[in-house]
């Protein structure tokens, strides 16, 4: 009998606790925010004038909304966007006119303005930091924390795009000037920020890596010299070794590079866009646009989504900048019109 009374004693006891911790005074957990996805796309404007500006377009609520950076900040972006990157929790905005980079939260709300590096061009993230070259002949490592720059690391002159690859950074020192000397690309150890040049071809200005370690270089000649753009691969070597194919710009996806390649005669211009896989260096034979004709002028500027695969290209219509977003076997899954001007680059929140 005793061990019964016991046994019910125990169950009360628990039955009240579990009240208790159930009980409408217990703080309820607040429902979790919907989640903030979508597209970003950076318009460079009309040079010389101010007016760039970042068009956005959530996939979650389907809504588009120009000039996002302006309605969330009550300040006009500025002048010359030239590129951006997500990295955590931050996206990062260089305008190179502006002489200036905004670091911003996920939704574009200024966290921080960083005005002590002149011409920010592009971005590549690593290892917890940000690097940026600029057209002053130095590639500035940010600390994503701080958000300020940490060090500055002297390369080639007016540097274009970076990508990091096995703890060493590859930098495009373009030929801005037409000075058809300038064929190197910088490649600076970052355990020690030693830096050794690569001559590859005249203007190198874009690059990207594949899951090799590959780096793929795309010098864009010079036009009125008569030298054509030429793609280039440089491996773990650095060896360099001419792929034989002429492109304009460039993008990588999954192991894919997607190259544009525009010509222009008196006539006006025509656009081609080249698949290269980048694990058997060679052309995938199937045209990856069907029909050309969707666009409403020549396509621009190409960027890619590695998780969806899609692939972003941008034109300046006759009404302002559109977007323009692909699947992975060329359908056309989306147009939109971004609010601005010659929309340079696109960039995903998840």
């Amino acid at each position: 009998m005793k061990k019964n009374r016991l046994s019910l004693l125990f169950f009360y006891l628990t039955l009240t606790f579990a009240f208790t911790s159930c009980s409408d005074d217990e703080p309820k957990p607040e429902p979790s925010e919907k989640p903030f996805a979508g597209i970003y796309v950076l318009n460079t404007g009309s040079y010389p004038a101010n007016n760039s500006n970042l068009f956005f377009y959530n996939s979650n609520t389907q809504i588009a909304t120009k000039d996002i950076f302006n309605a969330v900040n009550n300040q006009a972006l500025g002048k010359t966007g030239n590129n951006m990157i997500v990295y955590g929790s931050k996206m990062y905005i260089a305008m190179t006119d502006q002489n200036a980079i905004y670091v911003t939260d996920r939704k574009s709300k200024l966290l921080k303005t960083i005005e002590t590096l002149e011409k920010p061009r592009y971005f590549t993230s690593d290892n917890g930091k940000v690097y940026v070259s600029s057209f002053t002949g130095v590639v500035a490592c940010i600390d994503t924390t701080e958000m300020q720059i940490k060090k500055e690391i002297p390369v080639g002159k007016y540097p274009e795009q970076i990508v990091i690859s096995n703890n060493k950074l590859y930098v495009a020192n373009s030929d801005y000037t037409y000075d058809q000397s300038q064929k190197t690309v910088s490649v600076v150890d970052l355990t020690n920020d030693t830096e050794n040049k690569i001559e590859v071809a005249v203007n190198p200005a874009y690059l990207a890596k594949n899951s090799a370690g590959n780096i793929y270089v795309l010098a864009l000649g010079n036009f009125y010299a008569n030298i054509p753009a030429a793609l280039y691969k440089i491996d773990a070597s650095n060896n360099v070794t001419p792929m034989n194919i002429t492109a304009t710009e460039m993008t990588i996806c999954n192991d894919k590079l997607y190259l544009l390649n525009t010509v222009y005669d008196e006539t006006g211009s025509s656009s081609t866009i080249t698949v290269f896989d980048t694990r058997t260096d060679a052309v995938i034979p199937n045209a990856f646009i069907k029909d050309y004709s969707v666009f409403s002028s020549s396509p621009y500027k190409l960027s890619a989504d590695e998780v969806s695969g899609d692939i972003y290209i941008t034109s300046q219509g006759t009404e302002g900048g559109e977007v323009y977003i692909f699947d992975s076997n060329g359908n056309l899954k989306k147009k939109m019109s971004t609010g601005g001007d010659y929309p340079v680059c696109t960039v995903n929140v998840r």
